[in-house]
């Protein structure tokens, strides 16, 4: 049976509980591509994905030299390099490529090297930029990392964050070290180098509220006045105003740097819990949460919808002004227009979850039916031809589907085993 919890896995301070068929299922919907069905052919024919092209998107980072290309990790899917601001992603081959890659880092003094922070496999590093990659994890005791940075101004101190405290590279991630002090034993999910400041890094945790560095992670002080212990789900900071924001469970915060204490933003949304907090030239600020996105606007300010999609994070490239966003379950998308219209980003990531697989012919068409994390999917039966089909919704569920089926003898009728019922 299908782990339905499956779902509930969100760096931030939420469980993660993914267990190895939940892996299986998730593992895309491939067909294999062959005009006749030996088994011959079938065993020397490769397999092609097809679709749905989505993804559920947890983690994103820029190349600091190149802001055009960018990397995401994916829900039990790896990571994938895309290029051309994601007019096309390619997967990573990897020992993590069916894993949940909740951290990316790249090294802002050699944007070649990579680290990703994965659910089941710990740590791995790149120095080709993503081409091959091998386990960095020697002394990193956890299963599971949660974030991973690198230090701006000294690429050999490397921190990883996990359910048991921080641990500290020296070496570029060779060899690792638990960091002791307050943080031990400290659920850690965010961490925030400062590039503008040496030495200066942020950790966000789950129930303790923010913590403090000015020596690179070697010691850590509690920084939460104005703030509280509570669960800090992402950490961001705005250079161009010089402050530290803090998505937390229970609402937005903010920090000038020199203030001894932080202000709460959460205005005319008290109580909302905000996954990402996202900067905006002028001193806007865009925040994600699971009931939709808003801006941080006006004078008073207030929070205003910008967009009904329930996110999880963003990412905004400042020179061409596209904005990324990852929604909370199976879309990437993008806005050009500051919000008023938006296009699906994930172009060539396919980590969508597929619990079922129908072909029916609908209305004289035969179509594939895939039963997945929002309803029904349906493309034209043309793999053969078209290995990337269009995809569109034909049947929207509020639940994952775990089985579809075709009635034997009326035609265009089709069965649904749904999550919820």
């Amino acid at each position: 049976m299908l782990n339905t919890n499956r779902r509930n896995c969100l760096k931030g301070g939420r469980s993660c509980s993914v267990d190895k068929p939940t892996v299986i299922a998730v593992a895309f919907a491939f067909l294999l591509a062959f005009a006749t069905p030996s088994a011959a052919h079938a065993q020397d024919t490769p397999w092609l994905p097809v679709g749905p092209f989505s993804a559920t998107v947890f983690s994103y980072e820029r190349d600091p030299a190149t802001p055009e290309i960018f990397y995401v990790g994916t829900f039990s899917g790896g990571l994938y390099r895309c290029i051309n601001e994601g007019a096309a992603c390619n997967h990573q081959t990897s020992d993590f490529s069916d894993d949940t890659v909740f951290g990316i880092a790249v090294d802002n003094t050699d944007p070649a090297i990579l680290y990703v922070a994965t659910f089941r496999n710990r740590i791995y590093k790149s120095v080709d930029g993503g081409g091959q990659w091998m386990p960095a994890s020697n002394g990193f005791t956890p299963i599971t990392a949660q974030d991973i940075a690198v230090d701006p101004n000294d690429g050999n101190v490397v921190l990883a964050s996990s359910d048991v405290g921080v641990f500290r590279s020296v070496d570029a991630g060779a060899n690792w070290a638990q960091v002791n002090g307050p943080l031990e034993n400290t659920a850690v999910r965010d961490l925030l180098f400062v590039a503008d400041t040496p030495g200066l890094v942020y950790a966000g945790t789950s129930g303790l509220g923010v913590f403090k560095s000015s020596d690179s992670g070697q010691t850590w002080t509690e920084d939460n006045t104005g703030l509280g212990q509570q669960n800090v789900t992402a950490l961001t900071y705005d250079a161009a105003t010089q402050k530290l924001l803090a998505a937390t469970s229970l609402g937005a915060f903010e920090r000038v740097d020199g203030s001894p204490a932080w202000n709460d933003l959460s205005f005319n949304l008290v109580g909302q819990g905000f996954n990402y907090l996202m900067p905006r030239p002028g001193g806007s600020v865009i925040g994600a949460t699971d009931n939709g996105t808003y801006e941080l606007t006006g004078s008073p300010m207030s929070w205003v919808l910008w967009s009904d999609a329930k996110t999880r994070l963003l990412n905004a490239n400042q020179a061409s002004g596209r904005i990324h966003l990852a929604s909370i379950f199976g879309s990437f998308l993008y806005t050009d227009d500051d919000g008023a219209t938006f296009a699906e980003g994930a172009n060539g990531i396919q980590n969508r979850f597929v619990g079922a697989i129908e072909t029916l012919d609908f209305g004289g068409t035969p179509l594939i039916y895939a039963g997945t994390d929002f309803g029904v999917d349906a493309a034209a039966e043309s793999y053969r031809e078209d290995p990337a089909p269009p995809w569109f919704s034909k049947f929207p569920f509020p639940g994952a589907l775990f089985d579809l089926v075709a009635h034997p003898s009326v035609d265009g009728r089709l069965y649904a085993g749904c999550e919820l019922g």
